[in-house]
């Protein structure tokens, strides 16, 4: 050692890239307390207390940087600790031996005269570094804050967090880990630093206490440090991960949402041994809050998205979902796109014995089964209630067919749900890309093509062609017609006789509707009720005839005082709740007495709407009003029941009167109702009286009234009343 090293009046030690002292000199002896033999061969940190062994942590990386010119971690006032305890303040400063660039040269001056000042310098220093710090958090905070509330993407958010804080923390390498679906094992979502053969490694890490820093965290729940992973334990299996990278310290903290399920890790990596202080600690602690606010929205995303694309019910893909992917396979198929309308066939029915709540259990098990069918061959979905839409690229009429074949064959067999058997079939209509080019005409025409296939009886499939597209054509055409019937009054009125079979008096009419369409000419109702019950006109249709009707009422009253007139009120119309109170209107703006009206609704009608029916029916009966069920014989009920209602007849269907003169049994069956019928106290109408011997035989048979073409046709007004 030369003199002037060891007369040096200011304290020098020497000491190697470690932190290992190999010279010091004899002022260094004095300030420091500790002989040279103490001091050589160990560590600087003999002379620090317990504090600044993390400056001694960024000595070492700034040696591993080899950067002499940036600060090293020590420079500055430091305290010394003594062999007696004591404390004394030195200023520090580090440089580079100018002969070996590898040992550095740490030099201390005893600054106790400045202490006081050096303390105020300090504070006021250390709150300066706070205060940047605090900025720094911010900035990190609101960029990452700024990605959430745009939507970007989870794992490049992530990538950005964890860049920030290695930018803050240089040598650091930052990682976020997040569980698979079974939350057994991690998976690196985010990892910009870290060598991809590391983050292979790392991926798949088990969830367990005692597997690494994350997997420990992510099993425990509590922040993880692992000061110096060649040591630790919980890191003995990656050692050759921690010797080839030199990732000699770890913090993992551990990521949950506010229902306590894990969302993931956080880890900060460093390539010497360290423990955090409470910056460092705060810093773990902000970025973890934020990686799990950015997986939390992003889980929120894709829930948001799933409920968007997927039926809640079964499954499925949605509407939405159908009608873009079908697009985007009209774009790309370069034959023919298939698709297919199902629709349940009577599934009204099915809700109205069980429940909605059963029949959505039992919706779910026909999606089941159709999924089982269609398999990866077709695109299956669920296009609303109990109708399902299936696409079919690369299809011909035999494949579409063979398709819907097994389709149908998927309810040859019962549903089982909740213990009781569901026998179901189904409508399937179907349409080629060659008639449509854009989706939703696509599915217009198989839908049309299912409704032909109810008519048709259902429990069946149909292809779209020329001929029903001019019927759809003619259709749409009629109902836009009809719509413009209601406003301009082409609808009018035409009254058919009721007579008293007993003795062959006037008893009333039955009011019937006709529309005078301006090129067609007189239609009947037959020709366009149903259309009317499809397209929902029959409501608006249904106010005008019964305005008419009891309109008319006033004059066909005068006639008789026992004159009663008969009007028509379809299923749908008592469904409606306002029917009760378009009949009081009509009744009290032409000054009709109630009891002159009765009103007339079909068996089948009356029974598929029972609950609002006998609803709207009791109102109009304590009205005055009488109720007549029409078409009598048809349906399922009973008179039996019916005589528990507001009920005051049954008109017997012209099917039971029709050739009855021919047909012994349809006699005995219009008998059978008749005297049941007046066992419960209601009168008895046979219609569609066309003959003279079938005028005679319900006279004999003892139906209360009759009307048919041998009795009257129906006439207008005027030619009634003159």
């Amino acid at each position: 050692m030369s003199a002037v090293f060891d007369n040096a009046p200011t304290a020098i030690v020497a000491v190697d890239p470690n932190g290992i002292v190999m010279l010091v000199n004899s002022a260094a002896e004095k300030l420091t307390g500790f002989a040279k033999a103490d001091l050589v061969g160990g560590s600087l940190a003999k002379v620090l207390p317990p504090e600044y062994g993390h400056r001694l942590a960024a000595l070492h990386e700034h040696f591993e940087a080899a950067a002499p010119d940036a600060p090293s971690g020590l420079d500055g006032v430091l305290l010394l600790r003594r062999p007696d305890g004591s404390d004394v303040p030195v200023d520090v400063s580090v440089a580079t031996a100018a002969d070996e660039p590898s040992t550095y040269i740490v030099s201390m001056r005893d600054v106790t005269e400045r202490r006081p000042f050096d303390d105020a310098l300090r504070f006021s220093s250390s709150q300066v570094r706070q205060e940047r710090q605090a900025t720094d958090d911010l900035a990190t905070y609101q960029r990452v804050l700024d990605r959430i509330a745009r939507g970007a993407a989870r794992d490049q958010t992530l990538v950005e967090l964890c860049r920030d804080v290695e930018e803050r923390y240089p040598g650091t390498i930052c990682t976020v880990m997040v569980p698979d679906e079974n939350s057994q094992v991690l998976y690196v979502a985010a990892a910009p630093s870290m060598p991809s053969e590391v983050s292979a490694a790392l991926s798949g890490l088990a969830i367990a206490d005692g597997v690494g820093a994350c997997g420990t965290a992510a099993a425990t729940g509590e922040l993880t440090i692992i000061d110096d992973a060649l040591t630790d334990p919980r890191t003995a299996g990656f050692l050759d991960i921690v010797k080839s990278h030199d990732l000699r310290a770890v913090w993992s903290s551990p990521l949950y949402d506010s229902d306590n399920r894990l969302l993931g890790t956080f880890a900060l990596y460093r390539r010497v041994p360290h423990t955090p202080d409470d910056a460092e600690l705060k810093t773990i602690s902000a970025a973890a809050g934020l990686a799990s606010l950015t997986i939390q929205r992003a889980e929120s995303d894709r829930l948001l998205r799933t409920a968007a694309e997927r039926d809640a019910l079964t499954g499925l893909p949605t509407r939405a979902v159908f009608l873009n992917r079908l697009n985007t396979m009209l774009g790309e198929s370069p034959k023919s796109v298939a698709v297919m309308f199902l629709d349940l066939d009577r599934f009204k029915w099915i809700n109205d014995s069980i429940g909605h709540p059963s029949g959505d259990e039992v919706l779910a098990a026909v999606a089941e089964r159709l999924a089982d069918v269609v398999g990866d061959e077709a695109l299956l979905a669920r296009f609303g209630g109990d109708e399902f839409t299936v696409a079919q690229t690369d299809s011909d009429r035999d494949g579409a067919a063979k398709l819907a074949q097994r389709l149908a064959s998927a309810f040859a067999k019962p549903l089982l749900v909740n213990g009781r058997e569901h026998f179901l079939t189904a409508s399937i209509g179907i349409a080629f890309s060659e008639e449509q080019a854009d989706a939703s005409g696509l599915i217009r025409d198989a839908d049309a093509a299912m409704y032909a296939a109810k008519e048709r009886g259902g429990s069946r499939w149909e292809f779209f062609d020329k001929k029903l597209r001019d019927r759809i054509v003619r259709r749409v055409t009629r109902e836009n017609e009809l719509r413009r019937a209601i406003d301009r009054g082409e609808l009018m009125m035409e009254y058919q006789q009721v007579e008293r079979l007993g003795n062959g008096a006037l008893a009333g009419f039955e009011a019937l509707v006709r529309w005078n369409h301006p090129k067609l000419g007189r239609l009947g109702p037959a020709e366009f009720i149903p259309l009317a019950e499809e397209t929902g006109l029959i409501v608006p249709l249904g106010v005008t005839v019964l305005d008419l009707a009891i309109r008319d009422a006033v004059r066909l009253c005068t006639i008789s005082d026992e004159v009663r007139l008969s009007i028509n009120v379809s299923a749908i119309q008592l469904g409606d709740p306002n029917t009760a109170a378009h009949v009081d209107a009509a009744l009290e703006r032409h000054g009709v007495d109630p009891s002159r009206i009765i009103i007339e609704v079909t068996e089948s009608g009356f029974m598929e709407q029972f609950d609002h029916a006998l609803a709207t029916l009791q109102r109009l009966a304590a009205r005055g009003v009488s109720i007549v069920i029409d078409d009598f014989g048809t349906g399922y009920s009973s008179i039996a029941r019916l005589a528990e209602m507001p009920i005051n007849g049954v008109k017997i269907d012209r099917s039971f009167t029709q050739g009855i003169e021919n047909d012994v049994r349809a006699e005995l069956v219009l008998a059978s109702i008749t005297r049941l019928a007046h066992a419960f106290g209601l009168a008895v109408i046979a219609e569609g009286i066309e003959s003279e011997q079938a005028y005679a035989i319900t006279r004999k048979l003892g139906c209360d009234f009759g009307q048919g073409f041998h009795i009257s046709r129906p006439m207008p007004l005027e030619s009634i009343v003159s």
